[in-house]
């Protein structure tokens, strides 16, 4: 299934989204329904642009959808979900680590960097605001861990 349960005209739109917007700075954000119910879709961030794909739970993606976002024009995905531990849904973000991890494999195998896939886990169930996220994992290093 595309996107989860989502449909293939679902995420078709999503992609089209990006694909018109998209340019060389572009960062496609997914991230669950708790994190990003409240932003824009479509907003700017440190003057970046930012597409925002809202899943139920990320762990709907599938490690084509990362793949295809990044084929479709966006310099770098996030993934913005809750932390293993703290998903309402049990697994989900298993699945979406799992999710990622193919994902990166794909990549490495292509020759191609695999931080432009990212991923924060947000270790609070009631605010953590996606904001303060995104903020964090884009000047992380490629490790993930960040300038400091």
């Amino acid at each position: 299934a595309v996107a989860g349960s989502h449909g293939y005209d679902w995420w078709s739109a999503r992609l089209d989204a990006l694909a018109q917007r998209a340019d060389e700075e572009t960062v496609a954000l997914l991230a669950c329904q708790r994190r990003g119910g409240a932003m824009d879709a479509r907003l700017r961030f440190h003057g970046r642009p930012v597409e925002l794909i809202r899943l139920r739970c990320v762990g709907q993606l599938e490690a084509g959808m990362l793949l295809e976002l990044l084929h479709r024009g966006a310099k770098e995905v996030v993934v913005a979900g809750c932390d293993e531990e703290r998903c309402r849904f049990g697994g989900g973000a298993q699945q979406a680590a799992q999710e990622v991890w193919r994902a990166h494999a794909l990549l490495r195998r292509r020759g191609e960097d695999v931080s432009r896939i990212r991923v924060h886990w947000s270790p609070d169930r009631e605010a953590d605001p996606v904001e303060e996220a995104l903020s964090r994992t884009l000047e992380a290093g490629p490790d993930g861990r960040g300038k400091d």
